[in-house]
C-alpha cells in the first residue's frame, strides 16, 4: 500500500513507473486504518467498511482493469 506522507513511497512509485516505462495503472491503494483492520479480521474490506477509502481506491483499481485503462498501450 501506499503512504502519501511519506518520500520513500513517492520513491518507490517512481522507481516502478521507471521500471515499466509508465506503464502502470493511475490509481494508488493508499495505506489506511481501514484495510488493516479487515486483513486483521480475515474479511475482504467491502465486507468490513465499504464506505472506506480503501474500498473506494479498490473500486477505482477495478474500474481501470475492467475499462482497460493504463494498461500497456
Amino acid at each position: 500500500m501506499y503512504d502519501r506522507r511519506t518520500r520513500i513511497s513517492e520513491e518507490i512509485k517512481e522507481e516502478i513507473k521507471s521500471h515499466f516505462n509508465g506503464s502502470m495503472f493511475d490509481t494508488v491503494i493508499d495505506n489506511n486504518v481501514k484495510l488493516r483492520e479487515a486483513a486483521g479480521f480475515g474479511r475482504a474490506i467491502g465486507e468490513y467498511e465499504k464506505r472506506s477509502a480503501g474500498f473506494r481506491d479498490y473500486m477505482a483499481l477495478a474500474g481501470e482493469v475492467v475499462a482497460g485503462e493504463g494498461v500497456l498501450s
